[in-house]
C-alpha cells in the first residue's frame, strides 16, 4: 500500500494544479440525448457497497452521489441485498433497501415531469441517479426478476423498447446497470428492458454496443496498473485520461474500482477527468468535490474579473 500511495503521489506532481471549470455556471453536471448516452462534465461519485451504509441510499442522495452499488443474490424468487450468502436476511430485499425508498423520493419530488430532460427527479438537486447491481448468483435469474420487479414503479426507471431496428428510449431518473455475473446475451437480444450492462475494460473497450445497452465500462485499480504496463507516472495519467475519453466518446461512464479511498487518490481521479470515483465515504467525497467545485467558480470569477479590467 505504501509503493501504491508513493505511486500516486508522483503521478500528481505531473498533473497541472489548474481547476476544472466545467461546472463554474450551476449547469447540471450530467446530460443525456436521444441515444440514451451519457455525458458528464466533471467526476462524480460511486457509493460502492452502499447497503454497509448506516442509513443506505440515504447517504448517497444526500452526497450527491451519480452512482450506487448494491449486491444481490436471488433466492426463492426474490433478489436479496447481501455481500454473501450468509450475510441474506428477509428485511434487506432489494425493493426494500432501493427500490420503494426511490420510488417514494420520486413522488416527493412530483413524480413524472414531461420538461426534465430525464423524466422527472428523486432528489431536490435533480441529478440522475445510477443504480448499480451486482450480480452475485444466477444471472439470468437475478436480471428475469429484477426487470419484473422495476416494471412495476412507472416512468421510474429508464426504459428502452426494440421494434423493427427502432430503439425507443423513455428517459426516467434512474438509470439501472448490471454488473457481477451478467447474463449479456440475453440482455442484449431482449426488445423491452430497463437494465443496462457494465461492460468490462479488458473486453469492452472497444465495443460497438449502443450506450443504453453499455452505459458503464469499469475496471479495478489493480488491473487497471498491469494493461498500462508501466510505473511511469506520466504513462499512468496518459492511460487514465485514454480510458475517460473513450469512455466519452461513446457516451459510457468510465469507472475504476478497489482503489485507495484517500484525498490523494481522489485528486488523481478529477484531474484525469475519469467520470466515476470509487468510495466507501460518499459524505467525505462529497465535500472534497464540493471543493474543488468552488475552486471552479473562484478561477472563473477571477478569470471574468481580469477579463473586464
Amino acid at each position: 500500500m505504501k509503493k501504491l500511495i508513493t505511486l500516486i503521489s508522483a503521478v500528481l506532481l505531473f498533473i497541472s494544479l489548474s481547476t476544472n471549470t466545467s461546472n463554474a455556471n450551476n449547469e447540471s453536471p450530467v446530460t443525456s440525448d436521444k441515444q440514451g448516452r451519457l455525458f458528464l462534465k466533471q467526476s462524480l461519485g460511486h457509493s460502492h457497497n452502499d447497503y454497509y451504509q448506516r442509513n443506505p441510499l440515504h447517504y448517497a442522495l444526500k452526497a450527491n452521489m451519480f452512482s450506487i452499488e448494491a449486491d444481490i443474490f436471488h433466492k426463492d424468487g426474490e433478489l436479496y441485498v447481501a455481500h454473501s450468502r450468509d450475510e441474506i436476511k428477509p428485511s434487506r430485499t432489494l425493493k426494500k433497501l432501493y427500490l420503494d425508498p426511490l420510488n417514494k423520493h420520486f413522488k416527493k419530488h412530483g413524480s413524472i415531469d414531461t420538461e426534465h430532460p430525464f423524466g422527472g427527479q428523486v432528489r431536490t438537486s435533480g441529478l440522475p441517479l445510477i443504480l448499480m447491481v451486482d450480480f452475485k448468483n444466477d444471472g439470468l435469474k437475478c436480471w428475469q426478476t429484477l426487470e419484473k420487479q422495476l416494471a412495476q414503479y412507472p416512468n421510474l426507471f429508464r426504459h428502452v423498447a426494440i421494434d423493427n431496428e427502432k430503439t425507443t428510449i423513455t428517459p426516467a431518473p434512474v438509470i439501472v446497470v448490471a454488473s457481477g455475473q451478467r447474463p449479456v446475451k440475453q440482455i442484449s437480444k431482449a426488445t423491452e428492458r430497463f437494465v443496462g450492462i457494465d461492460g468490462r475494460y479488458s473486453t469492452d473497450y472497444h465495443s460497438q454496443a449502443p450506450a443504453h445497452l453499455m452505459p458503464m465500462i469499469s475496471t479495478s485499480f489493480s488491473e487497471f496498473l498491469k494493461s498500462v504496463g508501466s510505473q511511469n507516472p506520466n504513462d499512468i495519467l496518459i492511460a487514465l485520461t485514454d480510458f475517460k475519453s473513450a469512455a466519452h466518446q461513446k457516451g459510457r461512464i468510465a469507472r475504476i474500482w478497489a482503489t485507495p479511498d484517500s484525498t490523494k487518490m481522489w485528486q488523481l481521479l478529477y484531474q484525469s477527468g475519469i467520470q466515476l470515483i470509487n468510495t466507501d465515504k460518499p459524505i467525505q467525497l462529497a465535500k472534497y468535490l464540493n471543493s474543488q467545485s468552488q475552486r471552479s467558480n473562484t478561477s472563473t470569477a477571477n478569470a471574468e474579473q481580469n477579463l473586464n479590467k
